[in-house]
């Protein structure tokens, strides 16, 4: 009783301060607006080579990159094209997962945050088991990796 009278009192002094109520809005609306918005900002593979940095803290999703190689157990490594020269092949772009790495050779596209590398998250990593520390000298090839939220195969 003493709860619903306070969550009214707060309701009435919030709408007599001309203040609404937030509504409440379900977890799986939130996450299917987050992947939409996602989505909406596709962003091209290669901006990663020279232009992650300012996409940090941003949700974007990249589309058709290759996998190059799988980085511990969590991880892989994505081919960014080269832009001036097609043929040489890309750079390597980290991308961390709590999903299936995929394989080697797929094409995927990943949505996710843009994230700063540092040695704390390398560390956490190590201590998570989810590379090696041999491993963890790899992590200094990154100054920015993806924080997938998805990883879906690539439409052709």
């Amino acid at each position: 009783m003493m709860k619903n009278t306070l969550l009214a009192f707060g309701l009435v002094m919030l709408v007599g301060c001309g203040e609404k109520p937030a509504a409440e809005v379900p977890a799986e609306a939130s996450a299917v607006e987050a992947a939409s918005a996602a989505a909406q900002n596709v962003v091209p593979a290669e901006q990663l080579l020279t232009g992650a940095t300012a996409l940090r803290g941003q949700t974007i999703t990249i589309e058709n990159v290759s996998v190059q190689s799988t980085f511990g157990t969590k991880g892989f490594w994505v081919q960014l094209p080269n832009p001036t020269n097609p043929t040489a092949g890309g750079s390597p772009f980290l991308v961390r997962t709590e999903g299936a790495v995929p394989a080697v050779g797929s094409s995927v596209d990943v949505t996710g945050a843009i994230t700063a590398m540092s040695a704390e998250s390398a560390n956490e990593w190590v201590a998570a088991g989810s590379i090696t520390e041999n491993d963890k000298l790899l992590t200094e090839f990154a100054t920015d990796y993806l924080v997938a939220e998805s990883v879906t195969a690539a439409t052709p």
